[in-house]
C-alpha cells in the first residue's frame, strides 16, 4: 500500500479511537453511579434523533448548494481527484475535527457572545487551514536538495471552496449549542460532518472524480 492509503488508515483509525473514548466517556454520565470515571471528552452525551436529522440535513443542504454555485460560475471541474478509500480519512476526519473543534476550541464561559465570537473565530480558522487557497512548490537549491514552500493562491474553485467549509463550520457550531441540542452533545456534529463528507464522496463519485 501506498503512503496515501496509510494515511488515510490512519485518520480513520483516531477517528475510532477517540469516537470509542467519547462513547465510554457518554455511557459513564448516563450510568449517573458514582463510580462514573472522569468526563475528559467534550460534549459527550445522548440527544434527540430529531437533533441527529436536522444537523445531517443542513450539512448535506450546504454542500449540494456549494456545487450548484461551482456549476453556475463553471468551476466544477477545477475540483480535486480522490482515490476511493480517501472515504476513510474523510470519515475519521468527521470525528477528529469535531472533537478539536466544536469540542475544544470554542469559550463557553463568556456566555453567548463567548460562543458567537470563537464559533466565528475558529470557523475562518477552520476554514483556511483547508489547502484550497495554497499551492506547494518544490524546487532544488544548489547544496540544499529539494525545498517545499507554500504560497497563497487565491481561485474562484478555492474561494468557494473555502467559503462552503466557513459555512459547514458554522453550521457544526450551531448544531452543538442550538436548541435543538440542549444537552449541547457532539453526536449531531459528528453525524453533521459525515453526512457532508458523505455528500461530498458521492458527486465526486457520480461525476468521475474517484480514481
Amino acid at each position: 500500500m501506498d503512503e496515501n492509503i496509510w494515511t488515510s488508515l490512519l485518520s480513520f483509525g483516531v477517528g475510532a479511537y477517540l469516537l470509542f473514548l467519547w462513547s465510554n466517556d457518554c455511557r459513564g454520565k448516563t450510568a449517573a453511579t458514582d463510580k462514573a470515571p472522569t468526563h475528559l471528552m467534550p460534549g459527550s452525551s445522548l440527544t434527540s434523533g430529531k437533533a441527529l436529522l436536522l444537523a445531517s440535513l443542513g450539512a448535506v443542504a450546504i454542500v449540494f448548494t456549494t456545487t450548484l454555485v461551482e456549476v453556475m460560475t463553471g468551476t466544477f471541474a477545477e475540483q480535486s481527484r480522490i482515490a476511493p478509500y480517501f472515504i476513510l480519512a474523510m470519515f475519521g476526519a468527521a470525528i477528529i475535527e469535531e472533537i478539536v473543534f466544536r469540542g475544544y476550541f470554542v469559550i463557553q464561559k463568556k456566555g453567548p457572545t463567548g460562543i458567537i465570537l470563537s464559533s466565528l473565530f475558529f470557523s475562518l480558522i477552520f476554514a483556511v487551514i483547508h489547502p484550497y487557497l495554497w499551492v506547494m512548490d518544490s524546487f532544488e537549491t544548489y547544496g540544499l536538495g529539494a525545498i517545499t514552500t507554500l504560497r497563497l493562491e487565491i481561485t474562484t474553485h478555492g474561494l468557494l471552496s473555502t467559503i462552503s467549509i466557513f459555512a459547514l463550520s458554522l453550521w457544526f457550531y450551531y448544531c452543538r449549542f442550538s436548541r435543538f441540542n440542549p444537552s449541547r452533545s457532539l453526536l449531531p456534529c459528528f453525524f453533521a460532518h459525515a453526512f457532508a463528507n458523505l455528500a461530498v464522496y458521492i458527486i465526486k463519485y457520480s461525476t468521475g472524480y474517484i480514481t
